[in-house]
């Protein structure tokens, strides 16, 4: 019994540990201020040199972070926030214009694979709004910023953007399906959309990245912060993309968020 009953705290201890994590997080901001990306030495303060050396490299080619909510969104949310600061500042307009396209035609996917279009318009049309008024200018950075810490607008573009990624995925199967069902026909692909991709707060894999860089036509530098040997790497996404690398993000285990070039 006294086994049973060890047992049943330690969950109990558990259980109140995530609530307090979460909401520790929830009294973050969704998307923080840029901030000086040397400042992750004082989070890593107890971290190896290797790591240590990483954010040193890190920091001289990215001397800006803007710190994104770890919720199981911050993928979504950085690129989502990332894309909006792209469309308002790039001096591209024929891409800027593709990339208008690429998500206004975007919802005739998801009609293709089975996405219920009397709920999911309304996604689109949320971020449609969004970029409509970045891309004309009506909304500058403060605007965007107040709109991606308010959830009514910065979680209907991520539901959006996740809904692309699952079906960016699903009308490519061929493609994808190596990547995540080890190439067995009978995998079902649906459901692991559903289960992975298209729910909130459901943390990011590499694929999901990859696919939606390809549907919205932006593509991503991730740089990685861990603990393998060597200098700090990185992978494009799509790596074989016409399109030079739009969007910059950090990936340390478990979180993502976004990185500002020094040229930038």
């Amino acid at each position: 019994m006294a086994a049973e009953s060890d047992m049943w705290m330690s969950d109990e201890a558990i259980m109140r540990q995530e609530e307090e994590l979460l909401k520790e997080q929830e009294s973050k901001p969704m998307v923080g201020l840029p901030e000086k990306t040397i400042s992750l030495l004082e989070e890593f303060a107890s971290a190896s040199d290797l790591q240590k050396n990483k954010i040193k490299q890190l920091a001289a080619k990215y001397p800006e972070i803007r710190r994104v909510r770890r919720d199981g969104n911050c993928f979504f949310r950085a690129y989502g926030f990332a894309m909006h600061e792209w469309l308002l500042n790039s001096k591209d307009e024929a891409l800027k214009q593709r990339i208008v396209k690429n998500c206004q035609d975007s919802i005739k996917i998801l009609e293709k694979v089975g996405f219920d279009m009397l709920t999911t318009s309304d996604f689109h049309d949320m971020l449609m709004d969004e970029i409509e008024l970045t891309v004309t200018g009506v909304k500058q950075e403060d605007a965007l910023f107040m709109d991606f810490n308010s959830p009514s607008v910065s979680n209907w573009i991520i539901c959006y953007l996740r809904f692309l990624t699952s079906g960016w995925i699903q009308a490519d199967a061929q493609k994808f399906l190596p990547f995540i069902g080890d190439g067995d026909p009978s995998f079902d692909l649906q459901k692991y959309c559903q289960s992975t991709i298209e729910g909130m707060n459901k943390e990011s894999e590499q694929v999901h990245i990859l696919a939606l860089a390809e549907a919205v036509g932006l593509p991503v530098r991730v740089e990685y912060l861990d603990q393998s040997e060597g200098d700090l790497n990185h992978h494009d996404m799509p790596d074989d993309a016409l399109t030079p690398v739009a969007l910059y993000l950090l990936y340390r285990p478990g979180h993502y968020e976004i990185l500002y070039p020094a040229t930038q």
